[in-house]
């Protein structure tokens, strides 16, 4: 999502509105992306031991959030 300033610069309007369309319909595929690396990070930490309450305060979440994101359940923020 780097360069979005850069979207301001567009002189054309049209052009402009294009790109700005083109960039809000990746945004469903780094949203996922994200949650993919989110939940193998919160793995990583289990795998060096830490406990979902260590997890979490590291974090700033609940136990039960870093649990339901280390077994891939949606968002319930």
């Amino acid at each position: 999502m780097d360069g979005i300033e850069r979207l301001e610069e567009i002189a054309d309007p049209a052009e402009r509105a294009r790109e700005i369309g083109r960039r809000l319909g990746e945004i469903p595929g780094f949203q996922e992306r994200l949650k993919v690396m989110r939940q193998n990070a919160i793995l990583e930490m289990r795998a060096k031991g830490m406990s979902f309450a260590e997890i979490g305060a590291e974090l700033g979440m609940s136990r039960g959030r870093a649990q339901q994101i280390s077994a891939g359940k949606p968002d319930a923020e």
